[in-house]
């Protein structure tokens, strides 16, 4: 490119520079990958490498002498027989823990209201297993459509059957109609009291409670708890602290059912 004259520095000479130090860049490449591949300790690597894999060659021979080389066929029925005995052994570890299950004694029958701690689901509801309480009924579960109390979706009348699953959804009742549902599970499964989990990041559930708690007590004379926790938050578990409102609610049930018998006799 020819110099207009109005640069800092000669055009020409600057390509020129460019062009060697270019060169000279490639050589140092090279150089440097050249000097690296004939480092002495590479030359003993390689030896090294051509050593081992004659041993191995020579050891592979020998057991082919010997007739200890399984055929492929040989190889993947052991693989078939252990993948077998692994299945069997899964389905007997399942056996036993639906047995262990069965012979768990069912102390407290209860409902709960709102959603599960998902954060530490396990932990959350090996504290309920622990000590055999089963949940009979849960309102989560009728956020997906209050189909025990009747509703189906009608594929004929889609946005109409829509609408109705909206307006039957458990987060869209009113509270006399959520509190309704309660007291007719508590009735229905002879549930024990109720159980309210109430998380953090769903007003939906959370709103209004505490209130539907006294009322559900006030109405059916069952006891009910309260823990709170969170879907998807961790930091709002605390193990310890619904560890102790749980065993402390359990006592109150059995103590309940002690003054009920008390008073038939």
């Amino acid at each position: 490119m020819a110099d207009r004259g109005d640069t800092h520095y000669h055009v020409p000479n600057l390509n020129s520079w460019f062009l060697f130090s270019s060169f000279l860049l490639l050589v140092t490449v090279v150089w440097t990958v050249i000097d690296d591949w004939n480092a002495e300790w590479k030359h003993y690597q390689r030896e090294f490498r051509e050593l081992e894999l004659e041993r191995a060659e020579a050891t592979m021979a020998e057991l082919e002498a010997k007739g200890a080389k399984e055929t492929a066929a040989e190889l993947e029925a052991k693989v078939a027989a252990a993948e077998a005995t692994l299945a069997s052994r899964a389905a007997d570890l399942a056996k036993a823990q639906e047995e262990e299950y069965a012979a768990k004694e069912e102390r407290y029958r209860i409902v709960v209201e709102g959603p599960p701690n998902w954060t530490s689901f396990r932990e959350f509801w090996k504290m309920f297993y622990d000590e055999g309480a089963v949940v009979v009924a849960s309102t989560y579960a009728k956020v997906g459509g209050v189909y025990d109390f009747g509703f189906r979706h009608d594929p004929d009348h889609p946005l109409e059957s829509l609408a109705e699953y909206c307006l039957g959804c458990n987060t869209n009742l009113n509270f006399p109609q959520r509190i309704d549902m309660i007291c007719k599970y508590l009735d229905e499964y002879q549930a024990d009291g109720l159980l309210i989990n109430s998380i953090k990041s769903c007003n939906s559930f959370s709103a209004g409670q505490l209130l539907m708690l006294r009322e559900v007590e006030k109405r059916t004379g069952k006891p009910a708890a309260f823990i709170e926790s969170d879907l998807v938050d961790p930091r709002y578990f605390s193990a310890a602290n619904i560890k102790n409102r749980l065993e402390s609610y359990f006592q109150m049930i059995k103590q309940k059912r002690a003054a009920a018998g008390a008073a038939v006799h």
